[in-house]
């Protein structure tokens, strides 16, 4: 669509993009298509989509023959999507992602022992939010490839000396990778920043435990949000809000990592010994 195309549709419904909702609706239909090449869409596929807007890329997955739940909170652009795409392999959820549940959502797209993959151009507002609800909340899916603030994609790629709590975050639970970075100028409204496609390729359950020599994810990453809370600071001051000193510095020099260094610089396997020695 073009941007006078956009307006026109958008008029007719009276509606009008908001910028509270991050309403940035993509352009480049080159840009849809290489998502869903990433994305590996297969014709029987269950695809969960977030924001689907005037359903640009849920055209696209439906071609491909997916099955897509398209999770919309705009009453308006739900309404479109409706009108727009009658199909039956396309279910419109009008609702807040965030306020469902991955347990409702795989059921909505009865997913069985196959699994679901997530494709959407993320709402830039709550894109921390919903990638830490997929990466760790039951059912996981097997992929996530999302459109999201450049910035943001390379946080979750992010490896030493840049390490970021997003990238050790990304890291746990899956292969985190960008795709193809994606102009503003691709988008009506243009945001003010580039965006990026990010893929995430998620562990099994089992993968997760192996790269955690058996920890619980949940204490693991306690210990690296921690570490993280103020990243500026040295390893054993920030640690020091919730161990000794003494269990500390004998935790990092059992990795090898000096006393006064910084969170950023650390490897994901470092990070996994410091949390083993630090965690009974």
């Amino acid at each position: 669509m073009t941007p006078k195309e956009i307006k026109e549709l958008l008029a007719r419904y009276g509606l009008r993009p908001t910028r509270d909702r991050g309403q940035n609706f993509l352009l480049d239909d080159q840009v849809v298509r290489k998502m869903v090449v990433a994305a590996d869409i297969r014709s029987d596929d269950r695809v969960l989509e977030i924001g689907p807007g005037l359903g640009m890329l849920t055209e696209t997955l439906l071609e491909q023959g997916a099955r897509v739940l398209a999770v919309e909170i705009d009453h308006g652009l739900a309404h479109i999507l409706r009108e727009r795409l009658p199909q039956k392999n396309l279910e419109v959820l009008e609702a807040d992602f965030l306020n469902c549940s991955n347990q409702l959502l795989a059921g909505q797209l009865t997913v069985g022992e196959r699994g679901y993959k997530v494709v959407a151009n993320l709402p830039y507002s709550i894109t921390s939010a919903a990638l830490a609800k997929l990466l760790a909340e039951q059912p996981r899916p097997i992929s996530l490839t999302l459109m999201v603030q450049y910035e943001v994609a390379l946080r979750v790629t992010a490896q030493p000396p840049k390490t970021s709590l997003l990238s050790i975050v990304a890291s746990t639970y899956g292969q985190p990778s960008i795709v193809l970075r994606v102009p503003a100028g691709s988008f009506w409204p243009a945001p003010k920043v580039d965006s990026a496609v990010l893929q995430i390729l998620l562990y099994s359950n089992e993968e997760i435990i192996s790269r955690l020599n058996g920890l619980d994810p949940g204490k693991f990453l306690s210990v690296v949000a921690l570490a993280f809370s103020e990243k500026r600071k040295q390893l054993k001051n920030t640690l020091s809000r919730s161990y000794d000193l003494e269990t500390i510095l004998h935790a990092l020099q059992q990795i090898g990592v000096s006393s006064q260094e910084r969170p950023e610089r650390l490897t994901f396997e470092q990070w996994v010994s410091l949390a083993r020695h630090l965690t009974p």
